[in-house]
């Protein structure tokens, strides 16, 4: 269902383009999953099980919404709707048409990069602004074709913004963009970093390009994705997390569906749960995974409200819109399972223990064509552990008396944002301003001046602000951690590879013992996610407790799916080059 928000209009007239044999409607800006779930096709690829997979996610990371687009294997959400492809469901059996890809040997080149950025989130373009400002030559890449990241959205490129009647949260972010390009910073989008390399050099592919970059300094700002907790039916087209749906309005205009239910953990699903009632959709419940305002939450709350009195505030908003619309948020409430056929039809929720397991004779169904969950978030680590010598920006608290004024330990390579641990937008930001005037520092630029330290200390101070606030929002949303209380044995934990609870249950009974015999004896992990998904569920399967790592696995390149032909690079060969030196007697390979 298409809507319009407040402040951004479509611009540009519907064009259509081929989806197995339909023609459907899209416009400028949209990407091609936006465009399908509008036109009520939400299947993207089929399983060997001959299941259908959709949209989940919504940022490119888990890949369940691959499709081919005139042959050529692409991310439906990652993608853009352009007038005239033919786009097909990725088939789990038939072999692709690999011929496509010959005589389109991808182009390569090399740079060398001052500083580069990685993730244009809160953080990421802070950070560019920061450094940018003080004379760093700065480069941001980052997959999205618009800058923002999951926090700060903003629309496609066919729509048209008045900025006087956009919201609060899409102004910040377009303010902070704005800031970063006028001080200098240079911006790739639709840019996939795909493999880290010793010097370091980092390998990145943009329109079936290669460049290799050499940068000096690096900064990693990837973000987080939601933290997966299966049950019974959430591989089925129509189930999504809260950031993907968020994702498909606030960025293309549409709604993940018409009679929707949110189910999770935390107040974003309060504040989309608003954003889809006022866009027009029927938000039937937001199930809560806490247990709601009891007595022993209320010191977390005057906390929220000491650190950040205007966030406290947007939360009791979003919370009286939905009590005015009449949209339940049940407490202490979880879904238990999700039933359809091709497509998501209907969702069970229940009561829950302290547990997490659902309560008998708590259960009640809708029927609705969409399920957004959020159960908190897990970083994007494959880049920091990709990478030697990785440094975490802390604030002041945590920092010696022999660093600089920003508290920051500049090494090679610093992590900021959600990618070094959760803490939301305001804390990535004044992360990333930190750790702008600390790279600056480090390679010299002293034009900042008193005003960068001034800057800085303002941003240690920001940061503790806004670290007391996380830590009491999170204390006031406690809640069982289980991410396998609703999952039985024929549950999907490994969405990728379609490996059940139950059979990673009988492999640990047979004696696995690490994640790698449990990996390659179930082939969890080995899927286009990477592990991304199910590394998590697997070390909890494995009663291993941290699971803010999102797994063991060693991340190789392409770190995102990547043809051979983008990877390819042509070479000259000699003339007298002896092809067979080397081969030995009857090796015709």
């Amino acid at each position: 269902m298409r809507v319009s928000l407040r402040g951004v209009t479509r611009s540009e007239d519907a064009f259509r383009f081929d989806y197995e044999g339909q023609s459907v409607e899209a416009y400028p800006g949209e990407s091609i999953a936006a465009s399908l779930i509008a036109a009520g096709k939400p299947v993207c690829r089929e399983t060997p099980q001959g299941e259908g997979r959709g949209m989940f996610c919504g940022m490119g990371v888990c890949g369940e919404c691959s499709v081919l687009v005139d042959g050529r294997p692409r991310r439906a959400c990652m993608e853009k709707a352009r007038p005239g492809i033919a786009v097909q469901t990725q088939p789990a059996r038939r072999a692709l048409p690999l011929y496509q890809e010959r005589g389109s040997v991808s182009g390569w080149s090399e740079r060398d990069v001052e500083l580069l950025v990685v993730g244009a989130g809160p953080a990421g373009l802070a950070a560019a602004e920061a450094a940018a400002k003080a004379g760093v030559s700065v480069l941001v890449v980052d997959e999205r074709a618009q800058p923002g990241g999951q926090y700060f959205k903003q629309p496609g490129g066919g729509f048209e913004v008045d900025e006087n009647k956009l919201d609060a949260q899409y102004r910040a972010g377009r303010a902070l963009y704005q800031g970063a390009t006028a001080a200098g910073a240079e911006f790739q989008f639709a840019t996939t970093v795909w493999g880290v390399f010793p010097g370091p050099e980092i390998g990145v592919s943009r329109n079936q390009r290669n460049e290799l970059l050499r940068p000096r300094r690096i900064i990693l700002s990837p973000g987080a994705f939601e933290r997966p907790r299966p049950f019974p039916g959430w591989t089925l087209p129509g189930v999504m997390t809260t950031g993907a749906a968020q994702t498909l309005l606030r960025a293309y205009q549409t709604c993940p569906g018409d009679r929707v239910i949110v189910a999770g953990n935390g107040p974003l699903n309060l504040q989309v749960g608003r954003e889809l009632v006022d866009a027009g959709a029927r938000v039937l419940a937001i199930a809560e995974l806490a247990r709601g305002l009891t007595p022993g939450r209320i010191p977390a709350a005057l906390s929220m409200g000491l650190a950040s009195p205007d966030l406290l505030r947007d939360g009791i908003g979003h919370r009286l819109r939905l009590l005015l619309k009449g949209v339940p948020v049940p407490h202490a409430t979880a879904v238990v399972r999700a039933d359809g056929g091709d497509r998501l039809q209907r969702v069970t929720l229940a009561r829950v223990d302290r547990n997490g397991v659902a309560i008998p004779g708590t259960e009640t169904a809708y029927d609705c064509d969409a399920l957004c969950v959020g159960y908190g978030f897990l970083a994007q680590s494959e880049l920091a552990r990709a990478l030697q010598g990785v440094t975490r920006v802390h604030g002041a608290a945590e920092a010696s008396s022999t660093e600089h004024s920003a508290g920051v330990d500049a090494g090679q390579t610093l992590l900021i944002g959600d990618a070094g641990g959760l803490g939301g937008a305001r804390v990535a930001m004044a992360q990333g301003a930190l750790a702008g005037h600390a790279v600056a520092r480090q390679l010299g630029y002293e034009s900042s001046g008193e005003a960068g330290l001034e800057a800085a200390a303002t941003g240690r101070r920001v940061l503790k602000r806004h670290r007391a606030f996380q830590r009491a929002l999170w204390s006031y949303y406690d809640a069982p951690r289980s991410a396998l209380a609703a999952a039985g044995p024929d549950t999907i934990i490994c969405r990728c590879e379609s490996v059940t609870l139950g059979r990673l249950e009988s492999l640990l009974d047979e004696g696995m013992g690490s994640l790698g015999a449990l990996k390659r004896e179930s082939r969890a992990g080995m899927g286009r996610c990477q592990g991304r998904y199910c590394g998590a569920l697997l070390r909890e399967s494995m009663g291993l407790s941290d699971l803010d790592d999102v797994s063991n696995f060693a991340p190789r390149p392409p770190f995102k799916p990547m043809t051979v032909g983008e990877l390819a690079v042509e070479v000259e060969v000699s003339p007298d080059f002896d092809r067979t030196a080397g081969m030995q007697d009857g090796d015709d390979s």
